[in-house]
């Protein structure tokens, strides 16, 4: 019986450790994930932080993207001219929270410019899912695009919502 409860310890400890070790490589993915997006330097390397079969919703502007080819095409870093401004990264994180492979993340866009458009700040809430091979599978996207006039539009993302 003795060796019993302690076999059974072991397994749960182990369990345990798993578990950590599976939090540890989700948040070391998106450590990694979010430093390359604050640098905007690599997006081949962005890019690879995504699943083949990723989808991204784009909830505000009412954006759902299907599969990397579309997100490349979507984020296309090389598309158009960018430009930061006050001399910062594009993003700052103020919160995080982990639990199992999702991960929500808080913060905001700093000021920039696109084809000479000053953009920004936007505060965003970003969630992402991860697969077993910490790749990004889902993530949905709350970002609180300014000015107004110029993101109102797109797909009605909350059809076949019931009350």
């Amino acid at each position: 019986m003795r060796t019993l409860l302690i076999g059974i310890g072991v397994l749960a400890l182990l369990g345990c450790s798993s578990l950590n070790d599976s939090s540890k490589v989700t948040s070391l993915t998106m450590q990694s994930y979010f430093e390359t997006y604050r640098q905007r330097s690599d997006f081949n390397g962005f890019m690879d932080f995504y699943a083949d079969d990723v989808v991204v919703q784009d909830i505000v502007y009412g954006n759902e993207l299907a599969g990397k080819s579309e997100v490349k095409a979507f984020f296309d870093w090389n598309r158009g001219q960018f430009e930061l401004l006050d001399g910062k990264d594009i993003l700052t994180i103020t919160r995080q929270t982990l639990e199992a492979q999702t991960v929500v993340t808080e913060g905001y866009f700093h000021r920039f410019r696109f084809n000479d458009q000053t953009l920004g700040p936007w505060r965003f809430v970003m969630i992402h899912e991860l697969d077993d091979d910490s790749k990004i599978i889902k993530q949905v996207d709350w970002i609180n695009y300014t000015p107004r006039e110029n993101f109102l539009g797109g797909l009605d993302m909350n059809e076949g919502l019931s009350e």
